[in-house]
């Protein structure tokens, strides 16, 4: 409450102490109603049947409609900031994707350039030798060699190769090129 409000309930309310019984009653009840009307203009309204609007002129109405509209604007301007700042949002996404695309194809790149040297290493070698150096390699990595192998060396390897590690090594080829098979067939 503000102070002028608070100087003026003080100061009545020492005059009410003078007055007799009805009449303070009424003046305390007035009072408090000035009060809360002066408190709260847009809250109340003097015509009850009516509802909160009864008491309010028509540009009352044109100032809520304008209210309302700027209230819309601002809302409307807020949404719009909001839609450029994802839309900026999704640009830095689809770059960064773009990014992170491009690394991966050249990592890609570099991996199959590193395997494509062992595959020429493996292919200058004698068979016997590849095949010993293939026997101490974990399978995935032996499957990989095998695979890009020529297949003629490949075989020539393999058949250097213990038979129980052979056999677990083509099984793993087969499926290896049934699921690429599978891959590229989508």
């Amino acid at each position: 409450m503000s102070m002028l409000l608070q100087g003026m309930v003080e100061s009545r309310a020492v005059r009410q102490v003078k007055m007799p019984g009805k009449k303070l009653f009424i003046f305390t009840m007035t009072l408090v109603l000035g009060v809360l009307f002066f408190s709260y203009p847009d809250s109340y309204s003097i015509d009850t049947k009516e509802g909160l609007d009864a008491g309010k002129s028509p540009n009352d109405n044109l100032t809520g409609q304008a209210k309302l509209q700027s209230m819309k604007s601002i809302e409307e301007e807020r949404l719009s900031v909001l839609k450029a700042d994802i839309k900026k949002e999704m640009e830095q996404l689809t770059k960064l994707k773009k990014e992170v695309e491009d690394a991966k194809r050249e990592l890609d790149q570099k991996r199959q350039e590193s395997l494509d040297k062992i595959v020429k290493i493996f292919e200058s070698m004698p068979a016997e030798d590849a095949a010993r150096r293939i026997e101490k390699l974990d399978e995935n990595n032996s499957v990989l060699i095998l695979s890009s192998l020529k297949p003629k060396i490949a075989g020539k390897i393999l058949a250097q190769i213990e038979v129980d590690m052979a056999a677990s090594l083509s099984k793993k080829m087969i499926a290896k090129s049934r699921a690429s098979q599978e891959k590229s067939s989508r």
